[in-house]
């Protein structure tokens, strides 16, 4: 029978106290249910190809109070870029802010449930899957909440989303995090369990403020270099592969790449 010599050092065959916690770790975590982070959305040009509908509500503007001419490709570009409102301020220095907001937005409910714009491909099966998988989901917009929510119905997908704050519901815009932060008090998670998923360089400033996980969604080449040097935790190139990312199984925060 072989026996151990007993001058020889034992501690060579015994794991080491960091091995041992090595392992207990990697088991530990190995058996721990993944956690479903609450996911929320913006919503024009990540659920919604708003692009039409936008452009043709600032021609609208542009018709009737400057000159259709001036609406060239460059401002068509850059109505994008804010919120309404400081976006209605900057082209129209001369008119009333208010005023031109109340008739872009009554424009808009005009041409509402005419399906001039769809929801970008793969949006609604994907929100399905993850209702349907446990994941509650919201909307975090610059629009108004009633705008968003005409929307949604409109396009068939409000029925996927528990909760939708439009910026009159907190205090500042993206990429301030107030819109983050508010909803996330509402749904009562905190900014580990949360993501949120824009295709705007705001978007993802927003979240990174709000110390959530953020996913920048490219629909447009065009944005991939702004949005890469916004850093966000994850790069997606289609709608369809968010239900594979939120699977991993770590927390969900801004400090994660």
């Amino acid at each position: 029978t072989f026996k151990l010599d007993p001058t020889t050092n034992s501690s060579i065959f015994a794991p080491t106290l960091s091995m041992v916690a090595g392992l207990s770790i990697y088991f530990a975590t190995r058996a721990l249910p993944i956690v479903k982070p609450v996911v929320l959305f913006d919503f024009d040009g990540t659920l919604m190809d708003s692009e039409y509908l936008v452009i043709n509500g600032f021609a609208y503007l542009f018709q009737k109070h400057r000159s259709l001419d001036e609406f060239t490709k460059d401002i068509q570009k850059e109505v994008f870029l804010h919120p309404l409102k400081e976006e209605i301020s900057r082209l129209f220095p001369e008119e009333n802010t208010e005023r031109l907001s109340r008739e872009y937005r009554a424009y808009m409910k005009n041409i509402q449930g005419k399906h001039l714009v769809e929801t970008l491909p793969h949006v609604k099966e994907t929100l399905k899957t993850l209702k349907e998988s446990g994941y509650v989901l919201g909307v975090v917009t610059g629009r108004y909440t009633d705008s968003c929510q005409m929307w949604l119905d409109d396009l068939q997908i409000s029925e996927y989303f528990q909760i939708v704050a439009g910026t009159e519901m907190y205090r500042h815009t993206k990429p301030s995090p107030d819109g983050i932060l508010h909803t996330c008090d509402l749904l009562k998670v905190g900014h580990d369990s949360c993501v949120y998923v824009g295709d705007g360089v705001k978007d993802v400033q927003a979240g990174k403020n709000a110390g959530v996980y953020t996913i920048a969604f490219v629909t447009n080449e065009d944005k991939r270099k702004a949005l890469e040097e916004a850093a966000p935790n994850r790069i997606m190139n289609s709608f369809d592969e968010l239900p594979d990312i939120l699977k991993e199984q770590h927390s969900w925060s801004a400090d994660l790449n």
